[in-house]
């Protein structure tokens, strides 16, 4: 049986998903592609694209400046000198970018992310102090299509030919990983819908904008498509997450929703722009990828009357599926958590290993509890072990491609007693996950993988996204 805990305070970040990075390696040539080859289409608002080679890219005017990442979960990927092109530039050559269009930028995997006008023009982004991850004043940000980073070329396998990035002079500034795509194919000019925002309000508060949704609508986040009796495309995210962004202040990349809240029940309140509001239970909405709020129909920006988003799905009432949405609020007025009916007695059995969660350029993993010996590796140590490669399902990505350690090579190190049954998997910001000790020992290709300089979990088999978690720095047996 699986519970969901939390060991200390999590941190909140606003953020849906992180980007993956890997150091530049010394090459002395471009990598990747042979010369000639088209690694970059670029579409102007008639649809005709010009394809362009490394060499194409590289004979534009190049610009160089610092940029480093925060992911969701808080991880920093320290600043790094990035050269490449103006996203500005490349659209000059397809006629340019005005006020009233944008720039989609997407890649081979099937992710994309457009700009607008005003954020290019702008360079307004917010940007973190990469000590402290708190955030910082910094000057205006452009956004460039990198090519190289610290004077070498990026590396295809991991990040592509080409990456986004937000640079200025500053060496010091950080800013969201969602914004630096990898695997860049393509950049298209495209008239943009008017911006708009949808505010959440429930545990903790956000307003999401046109371009975070869009963000999260796509292929390999979370997008969701419902075709309605009338034969429509509708395109967008399902309700249940967004729900998961504010339910309490755990939005961790795999399993936001807060499951124990949800069966304890809420309200979901969704109010248009006139505040026409449809109400539901949260066992209604729980983990229901049919309950989509939509953002498209038939790849084209809603019609006025239902812009910017509506609730589709194929078991909604007609009164339930609000257009114009403008809001959406959870209401714990009626919740009770089973822990608030009744104090539990304490008891021998309760274990909690408090070992501090280290620290970028630090990362440490501990096993302890019902086990021989605590032990604690630092990457270095587990880096200097038999590693393991494996493509394996991931239950919200498929196919992924993981490099670690096997996670009962580790296990046999710290020697489980014959007593333990369960394993507690706990991240860096405070996510914790039990599992059966008896089924992790049966997966023999289980790994602690490494991801971007600190470590996660790879299990092949288990379909529950809860235990993949990211940020990983302690094991605990009981």
């Amino acid at each position: 049986m699986k519970s969901v805990r939390y060991i200390f305070p999590v941190l909140f970040f606003v953020l849906l998903l992180s980007a993956c990075t890997a150091p530049a390696v010394e090459q002395a040539e471009q990598p990747g592609e042979q010369a000639g080859d088209v690694i970059l289409e670029v579409v102007g608002l008639d649809g005709e694209p010009i394809q362009l080679t490394m060499e194409d890219i590289e004979a534009l005017p190049a610009v160089t400046g610092f940029a480093g990442r925060k992911s969701s979960t808080g991880h920093i990927t320290p600043p790094a000198e990035f050269t490449g092109v103006l996203l500005t530039d490349l659209v000059d050559l397809v006629g340019g970018l005005s006020e009233q269009e944008g720039i989609r930028i997407q890649a081979s995997d099937g992710y994309a992310m457009t700009f607008s006008y005003t954020q290019l023009a702008n360079g307004e982004f917010i940007a973190y102090d990469p000590g402290t991850g708190t955030e910082t004043e910094t000057d205006p940000l452009q956004v460039i299509l990198a090519y190289k980073e610290n004077g070498e070329y990026l590396i295809p396998d991991t990040e592509g030919n080409l990456r986004v990035y937000l640079i200025n002079d500053d060496p010091k500034q950080v800013t969201d990983g969602h914004w630096s795509i990898k695997f860049v194919n393509k950049v298209v000019l495209k008239p943009l819908a008017a911006d708009w925002l949808l505010s959440l309000e429930g545990a903790v508060e956000e307003t999401i904008d046109r371009a975070t949704f869009e963000t999260g609508a796509t292929p390999n986040c979370h997008l969701a498509v419902y075709i309605d009796d009338e034969d429509r495309k509708f395109s967008g995210i399902p309700l249940w997450y967004l729900v998961g962004r504010i339910d309490d202040e755990n939005i961790h990349e795999d399993d936001a929703f807060n499951r124990e809240l949800a069966e304890a029940g809420y309200t979901i309140n969704i109010t248009a722009a006139d505040g026409y509001t449809v109400s539901f239970a949260s066992s209604e909405i729980a983990e229901n990828d049919d309950v989509i709020v939509a953002y498209m129909m038939d790849d084209e920006v809603l019609e006025e009357k239902h812009f910017p988003l509506r609730l589709v799905g194929p078991d909604l009432e007609g009164n339930q599926k609000i257009s114009q949405i403008a809001s959406i609020s959870l209401d714990f007025s009626q919740t009770v958590l089973p822990s608030e009916e009744e104090e539990p007695e304490e008891t021998d059995e309760e274990m909690v290993i408090d070992v501090p969660a280290p620290i970028e350029g630090n990362w440490t993993l501990t096993a302890a509890g019902d086990a021989a010996e605590q032990i604690t590796w630092t990457m270095a140590e587990l880096l200097a072990m038999d590693t393991v490669d494996i493509t394996a399902d991931h239950p919200k990505k498929g196919s992924q491609d993981y490099s670690g350690v096997l996670l009962n090579a580790l296990l046999d190190l710290a020697q489980p007693s014959d007593t333990a049954t369960t394993v507690t998997f706990t991240a860096a910001d405070g996510y914790a996950v039990d599992t059966s000790l008896a089924d992790i020992r049966a997966c023999a290709e289980c790994l602690v993988a490494f991801d971007e300089g600190a470590l996660r979990l790879a299990l092949p088999g288990f379909t529950e996204s809860s235990l993949w978690i990211k940020d990983l720095y302690l094991i605990t047996l009981q």
